[in-house]
């Protein structure tokens, strides 16, 4: 049986908050899920630049061509964002990880081969002293988050 974007967004969102809040873990590396109707296949994607993150996003693509009946994906990555007033334009700000006012979410993306999507946001609050997550703050959610790990032929750019 296939999953919705709704139903696997809703278990990718309580994975990530075991994963903070009960196992009290520090670091989310990037990963992806390439859902098939047989299986669910974790795929770790440590980054390390940008060229890192091209290599995996060709290799993911062609394991999904290869693959043929992968129906949605998924990704969960930690990041940094800005808050920045109504009415600001976002290309005249800094980037986030130059800026002291940033804030550190962790994002979680499912695109279905239809190429519907939806993500959702959340901030993560952290006890400085120790560094681990105390709360998962939702902040966003959205059919319209662009990424440029896109995995499926009619979204990707030619390998």
């Amino acid at each position: 049986m296939n999953l919705t974007k709704e139903e696997a967004l809703a278990d990718l969102n309580e994975c990530n908050r075991a994963f903070y809040l009960e196992h009290k873990m520090q670091d989310l590396q990037p990963m992806f899920f390439l859902f098939r109707s047989s299986e669910t296949i974790p795929v770790l994607c440590p980054f390390d630049d940008d060229r890192s993150k091209d290599l995996a996003i060709s290799v993911l693509r062609r394991k999904v061509r290869e693959l043929g009946d992968v129906y949605m994906y998924a990704f969960i990555s930690e990041g940094w964002a800005l808050r920045l007033p109504p009415g600001s334009d976002p290309s005249k700000s800094v980037r986030p990880s130059k800026s002291d006012q940033r804030i550190e979410l962790v994002t979680t993306m499912v695109v279905h081969r239809d190429g519907t999507r939806l993500s959702d946001m959340h901030e993560l609050i952290r006890d400085w002293k120790t560094g681990h997550v105390i709360e998962l703050k939702a902040l966003d959610r959205t059919d319209q988050m662009e990424t440029r790990f896109e995995l499926f032929p009619t979204q990707e750019k030619e390998d």
